[in-house]
This record gives structure tokens, C-alpha cells and sequence, in this order.
């Protein structure tokens, strides 16, 4: 059985500020501490998007610091409160499963992939471009023997939730 955690909207504000009364560090290091508390088992942590609340450079700065302390290995994804590139900027030199925005995990049989649905020409709505869908397509290919998990920031489907206005707009296509 394979066993992973997805983490998303972290929104990580500068370091000693607060968004809605909330510190979102410390918020982040007790979710880090409680991955670690009850499941170092897992076979990695996904962060799926919205790192940071408004994507400033010292935000993904602090989060790398963070991700030091999680006992699982982490990968992770782009959120439509991010700024990819102040993330690029913090993430270069780091290993690829921090530094870039899509994945193919394989674990216990299973491929995990991650796909980046930010876009900056469509807002805040998700969108996954040609080339990733064609990386999707590619990746979908080799695990024709397992079972697959798609993990993006943006809902495919209604949820029935206020995220709905922001969902992935090419779905269809996906």
C-alpha cells in the first residue's frame, strides 16, 4: 500500500507577519511536526500549490528552510497566489523535486504525478499547457501497467466550493 501526504495552501506570508491573525510558519512547522509525528512512514509529502500568499522571494526562501526539518522526501507544485518566478529564483540549486513544478513519482506500484496548472496568462484560473499535457501523455504511457494519481493545484471538476470560479480551464483537454 503506498502511503504519501498532499499538503496545499500553505500561504506563506513574510516571516513575522500574519494573514487573517494566522501565522502561517508556525502553522507550517506544526504540520511539519505532525507529518513527522505520525507519519515518517509515508513515502513522500506533496506541497500542490500556493506556497506562498502573494509569492514574495523570502517567503520560498523560508519555506526551503522548513522543508529541512520533514522527515519524507517533498515535492511539489505551483499554486495561482504563487510567483513562479520568485520561486525559480529561490529554487534554483536546490534538488528537482524541490526545484521544479512537475513530477512522475513511482512508489509501491503506484505512479504519483504532479502537474504544474499555473498560468499566468489565465489569472488565477488553472490552466495546463500543451507541452505539459504531451509530458502527461508521455509519462501516462509508461505507467500502462499500474495505477496512477494525478495532483495539481486547481480542481478538474466542480467541487461545489468558492475555489470553483478558479478551476482548471482547459479540463477537456486534461
Amino acid at each position: 500500500m503506498l502511503k504519501f501526504i498532499v499538503l496545499s495552501d500553505i500561504h506563506l506570508v513574510p516571516p513575522g507577519q500574519t494573514t487573517y491573525s494566522i501565522d502561517t510558519h508556525a502553522r507550517l512547522r506544526d504540520a511539519i511536526s505532525h507529518v513527522n509525528r505520525l507519519h515518517s512512514d509515508a513515502a513522500f509529502v506533496v506541497f500542490a500549490g500556493d506556497i506562498a500568499e502573494r509569492g514574495e522571494t523570502d517567503v520560498y526562501a523560508a519555506f526551503f528552510d522548513a522543508l529541512t526539518h520533514l522527515s519524507p522526501p517533498a515535492y511539489l507544485t505551483l499554486g495561482n497566489h504563487d510567483d513562479p518566478a520568485a520561486f525559480a529564483r529561490d529554487a534554483a540549486g536546490k534538488p528537482p523535486n524541490l526545484s521544479q513544478t512537475r513530477h512522475a513519482i513511482d512508489a509501491k506500484g503506484y505512479r504519483v504525478i504532479v502537474l504544474d496548472s499555473v498560468s499566468v496568462e489565465q489569472g488565477s484560473a488553472g490552466f495546463v499547457s500543451p507541452a505539459q499535457l504531451d509530458w502527461l501523455s508521455a509519462r501516462l504511457d509508461d505507467a500502462r501497467d499500474r495505477p496512477v494519481i494525478v495532483i495539481l493545484h486547481h480542481n478538474v471538476a466542480p467541487l461545489h466550493v468558492q475555489t470553483d470560479t478558479i478551476m482548471l480551464t482547459n479540463a477537456a483537454d486534461l
